[in-house]
């Protein structure tokens, strides 16, 4: 897979703000990313759930609840240091 893609989509349901992070520090550049965020989290904060821990990634997982992923304001920071700009946000998984 080359790095320059037509579109990436990044879910995971927990650790999309770090996922997204690697896959943007790897050189990857989509031109059209799409990321999840969680709503929960509101729109003036930029948070994120914690890294899970290196060698343990198995045993932390979504647990149903509205603990995962990042906030938008979290992604849209993160995406921004990558030269990307929000366009759409349906608030709706």
């Amino acid at each position: 897979v080359g790095t320059n893609l037509d579109v990436l989509s990044v879910d995971s349901d927990y650790d999309d703000l770090y996922i997204t992070r690697e896959i943007l520090l790897a050189g990857y550049k989509p031109r059209v990313l799409i990321t999840e965020y969680n709503i929960n989290f509101g729109s003036e904060w930029a948070v994120s759930t914690i890294a899970k821990p290196v060698g343990k990634e198995e045993k932390v997982f979504w647990q149903n609840d509205c603990y995962f992923g990042a906030s938008a304001l979290a992604m849209i920071y993160l995406t921004q240091a990558f030269g990307y700009i929000p366009v759409f946000s349906n608030h709706v998984n």
